[in-house]
Order: structure tokens, then sequence, then C-alpha cells
């Protein structure tokens, strides 16, 4: 493999992600699928040849040493966050520019 593919930058909204977290692994698109996996299913994995969408590149994500987790976003051990309400905000014609 030459290489995992763009890089591309994420957030993590959650009540439980880890406050202030800057996750400096290098992950591929494959973490988000590999974390569901794990979370959700018990560390199953989807059989790419059976689930309509075949992965040409399964040890991205199960055999690549270097390749991150995103559970190490989390904290699940913590007591969640209360959801923050953003406040809408209305622009007046004279405020505009």
């Amino acid at each position: 493999m030459i290489g995992n593919g763009i890089c591309v930058p994420a957030l993590v909204i959650s009540p439980y992600a880890k406050k202030g977290y800057v996750d400096h692994q290098t992950l591929s698109f494959h973490a988000y699928l590999k974390f569901i996996e794990d979370g959700f299913l018990g560390g199953e994995r989807i059989d790419p040849l059976t689930n309509t969408r075949p992965d040409l590149r399964p040890t991205v994500r199960l055999k690549v040493p270097i390749l991150g987790d995103r559970i190490k976003d989390f904290d699940f051990s913590q007591q969640p966050r209360p959801h923050l309400k953003l406040l809408l905000h209305q622009v007046n014609a004279s405020q505009q520019k």
C-alpha cells in the first residue's frame, strides 16, 4: 500500500467525547466502520462480500498497525456531559455587509 488516502479533518461530537482532546492518530475512513463494528457488533466484521459494497482493501481497517482507532476519542467511563444548546442569531439587514 502506498498510502492511506487523503487527509480529512474530523470533529467528534458526543457527550462522551474527551474534552479538549486532539487526536493525532493516522486514521482512514475505515476507522469509523471499525468503531461501529467494535462498539455495536461486538467486534464482528461486516463481510464486504455481502454488504452490497465490496471493500477491495479490507486490510486497511484490520491489519495495518499504523492506523489508529476512533475509540481513543471517547471516555465512556465519564458522566455524559449535558447537551449544548445553540441559540439562533438573527441578522438584521443593517448588520449585513
